[in-house]
């Protein structure tokens, strides 16, 4: 009987670094606090009629880490990728706050038997088809269909053990907390690719993502949702239900790329009343929740670029 075994080279554990930048935008950039200065270059922008997203970001200030660990290998992930999909969609509609996902992670954090787990999962998730239907030749009727419906068990059940008696030992005595974090990091690599599709051009096929498309307002989308039904695996009917899992860095980043977007459709001639009023209402919103601090002339400056 052959043995599955696993490449060796890439079966080593490994630990996933948190993100550093975002969209090519350096973690470490320090951003402008002078709120004087930034809107003194805001209003020079507006009066060439330049406004950029790219402008805001660099004044504004950089992206920072993600709150969860995302790896190069990670995908969106639907029922079948969870040890339990009820938890996932529980995290997904109860865990909606960044603070309460930091605190649900808390029990992950350098969890050396989840970390061991996670590496494997990495490696094999998308794999050993030819394996589960040799298994079912062989009298295991219900493999193939288990690797199907049931990736997160079937790498547990049969992939886990080629990794040394040691590790799937460790696996398997904290094995409650490994189906807990397996759980959330996949809830949260789904959030993540679902967000990011709002970022995708509503109006083309393209899924290159932008902060220039950026038109809705978060958890209000209707163009863009026919991007982000695709990696949507969690509740995949329904657009807007994400919870706000975002860095403040990245409220931000998002609310001044929609206010960018605004400014530029009031700019356009074509643009009819009503998306008019939408401009302003989004130049309104974006001042209620950020402007504490701008000098009234700063909050006319800002009101006269979609008059």
């Amino acid at each position: 009987m052959t043995i599955f075994r696993p490449d060796i080279e890439t079966h080593k554990p490994v630990t996933a670094a948190k993100i550093t930048s975002i969209d090519g935008f350096n973690a470490s950039a320090k951003p402008v606090t002078n709120n004087s200065e930034f809107w003194a270059k805001v209003r020079a922008i507006l009066q060439v009629g330049q406004l950029s997203i790219l402008g805001l970001l660099i004044l504004g200030g950089a992206a920072n880490a993600g709150p969860l660990p995302l790896d190069e290998r990670s995908r969106p992930n639907g029922p079948d990728r969870f040890f339990d999909y009820d938890r996932a969609v529980g995290f997904w509609t109860e865990v909606v706050t960044l603070p309460a996902l930091e605190k649900a992670w808390e029990r992950c954090e350098n969890n050396e038997a989840f970390a061991h787990w996670n590496n494997v999962w990495l490696v094999e998730w998308r794999r050993h088809k030819e394996f589960a239907q040799g298994e079912r030749d062989r009298g295991l009727p219900n493999t193939l269909s288990l690797w199907q419906e049931h990736r997160a068990i079937f790498i547990y059940s049969f992939i886990l053990v080629h990794y040394g008696v040691e590790e799937m030992q460790k696996v398997t005595t904290e094995f409650e907390t490994v189906r807990y974090c397996h759980d959330l990091l996949r809830t949260y690599e789904t959030w993540s690719y679902t967000y990011r599709a709002s970022k995708q051009d509503p109006a083309t096929t393209s899924f290159e993502e932008s902060d220039d498309n950026i038109s809705e307002p978060f958890n209000d989308w209707d163009r863009h949702c026919f991007h982000m039904r695709g990696p949507k695996g969690i509740n995949k009917d329904e657009c807007n239900d994400l919870p706000d899992w975002r860095t403040p860095e990245e409220v931000a980043k998002y609310d001044a790329g929609l206010v960018n977007n605004q400014i530029a459709r009031a700019k356009t001639a074509r643009q009819t009343e009503e998306q008019r009023a939408t401009s302003r209402k989004v130049v309104e919103d974006y001042l209620a929740s950020h402007g504490d601090s701008l000098s009234e002339a700063d909050r006319e400056a800002l009101k006269a670029a979609i008059e």
